[in-house]
């Protein structure tokens, strides 16, 4: 092939032609970005301000059915205070079977962890030593405290005995008679009242 220079190359009509438009097409562009960017630039910074755009405002019709549209949602506030509320004396003596918390007088026992250890302390026979976690809730003061009860102690009037690591029984005979109440940590495929 022959050995072709630029000055050749730059001789081509067809070059030349596109060199021209090139050239062109640059000296817009620059004007265009840098020129005319400029001066809208400046024509900001200058007197005009900035519009605040109108606040969305709805009508009470477009309230009420908005508020309509989630009223499934919400919560029913008011079953959750009457768990909460101090029960009368027969209520309280009524209770039995299955239940996640008791109430005794001002407070609400609720059973939080079951746990069972060796006990080296003991003789060389490593005897396990239980004992359950019951968090008391005063229902006046809403301070709660965490209780260590072991088993066959007495809790509120109440002997705690250890079913289960999920479990217990608290027993009392009164004058109405036995009241016994397994206290458990969870709902049990919904057997508790």
């Amino acid at each position: 092939m022959a050995n072709i220079t630029i000055k050749e190359v730059i001789k081509q009509p067809i070059v030349i032609i596109s060199l021209l438009i090139t050239f062109i097409w640059l000296l817009t562009d620059i004007n265009s970005r840098l020129l005319a960017g400029n001066a809208k630039s400046i024509q900001n910074n200058g007197g005009q301000s900035l519009k605040a755009l109108p606040a969305m405002v709805l009508t009470s019709a477009e309230l009420d059915f908005i508020t309509q549209q989630y009223q499934h949602f919400k919560r029913d506030e008011d079953t959750n205070e009457q768990t909460e509320q101090q029960l009368t004396a027969e209520q309280q003596l009524a209770q039995q079977g299955l239940m996640q918390q008791v109430f005794i007088n001002d407070n609400k026992l609720t059973l939080k962890a079951v746990i069972h250890e060796r006990n080296t302390t003991a003789s060389k026979s490593k005897a396990m030593l239980a004992y359950a976690l019951i968090n008391q809730t005063n229902l006046k003061t809403a301070e709660s405290e965490l209780i260590k009860v072991f088993n066959n102690q007495e809790i509120k009037g109440f002997t705690l005995t250890i079913l289960s690591s999920t479990q217990v029984e608290l027993a009392r005979t009164h004058e109405q008679g036995e009241q016994r109440i397994t206290l458990t940590m969870y709902r049990v495929a919904d057997k508790i009242k």
